[in-house]
């Protein structure tokens, strides 16, 4: 029988797209149902629909919720963002490592679960990330140092992204009695690491100041 809770109704909206969100990580997207969610959820299937007219609108709303909050995350990290562009780009990478520690869920979703979604659900979120990167580049780029790039800054993004996703990766697959704290600061450590070799190769090297 499904729990109808007394929680506020603005939280309803909220729970019903965390509960999804554990659904179509664990189930898949063809496995996962309204009804499943709704009974994770504690609502009635009915305010499911209510919300989110189709499992694929729902699916989409994940989708957009799990973005927003990296977002989120990304106008913050550029507040007080280093001049140096690939410092940049290694804090943003270092972030989001920490983001998919922090819910595993995410990396999930997007590596495991959109590749099985409809193919115009796919295609709509496809655009919805590439307008997003497309405005990413330019405020990582607003105010920094590319002057010592040894390749284009697209590139240099694309290299540390590509980066971050394999880490993020090797954070998943740890099995779930062995994320440890350790572990994970462990792998996270190597990132960095990498990251900062990464870099060498990525810059110039800096010319030497006059009178040295």
């Amino acid at each position: 029988m499904t729990r109808e809770s007394t929680a506020p109704k603005t939280d309803k909206r909220e729970r019903i797209l965390d509960a999804a969100l554990s659904e179509f990580v664990e189930r898949g997207y063809d496995g996962t149902s309204t009804a499943l969610i709704a009974e994770r959820a504690g609502v009635a299937k009915a305010l499911v629909f209510h919300y989110f007219t189709s499992k694929d609108a729902l699916f989409l709303a994940v989708s957009e919720r799990v973005v927003e909050r990296a977002q989120r995350e990304f106008v913050t990290l550029l507040a007080d963002a280093p001049p140096d562009l690939v410092s940049r780009m290694l804090l943003w990478t270092e972030r989001k490592l920490a983001l998919f520690r922090e819910d595993s869920r995410v990396i999930r979703f997007f590596l495991f679960v959109l590749p099985t979604a409809p193919p115009a659900v796919r295609a709509q979120i496809t655009e919805e990330h590439q307008k997003l990167a497309a405005d990413y580049l330019p405020m990582l780029l607003e105010g920094a140092d590319v002057s010592r790039l040894r390749v284009s800054p697209r590139e240099a993004l694309d290299a540390l992204e590509t980066l971050a996703m394999g880490f993020a990766q090797r954070l998943y697959a740890l099995p779930v009695t062995s994320r440890s704290t350790a572990q994970i600061e462990k792998i996270l450590k190597e990132a960095s690491k990498i990251s900062g070799l990464l870099a060498s190769v990525l810059y110039r090297e800096a010319p030497p100041k006059k009178g040295e």
